[in-house]
């Protein structure tokens, strides 16, 4: 035998009302996460572009709001081969200079 009380009729409202607002919640994040993700590969395509044509790391970084670091490791995880730094030949940059 059940001894449990019944919920009335508005705790029943509320508990399918919360249950729809959760469900819509659950919605919207799905839809901002793939949003996201794609706004993620966009702005990746548009960074490997600029660094191809040959835009300084450091440029294309401040046009896009962050770190040369967070885009070398994003050319990192896609697997872009670093650009070797031309030689100025001056000492203190790890160089020695042409006799």
């Amino acid at each position: 035998m059940n001894l449990q009380p019944r919920p009335d009729a508005l705790e029943n409202v509320e508990s399918a009302s919360l249950r729809a607002a959760l469900e819509q919640a659950a919605t919207a994040l799905a839809e901002a996460t793939a949003s996201m993700h794609a706004a993620r590969r966009s702005v990746t395509a548009t960074v490997l572009t600029a660094y191809r044509a040959g835009m300084p790391l450091h440029q294309i970084a401040e046009h896009a709001g962050t770190t040369p670091l967070s885009l070398r490791n994003l050319l990192d995880a896609v697997g872009e081969p670093r650009r070797h730094r031309r030689s100025t030949g001056t000492p203190g940059n790890g160089e020695h200079p042409t006799p």
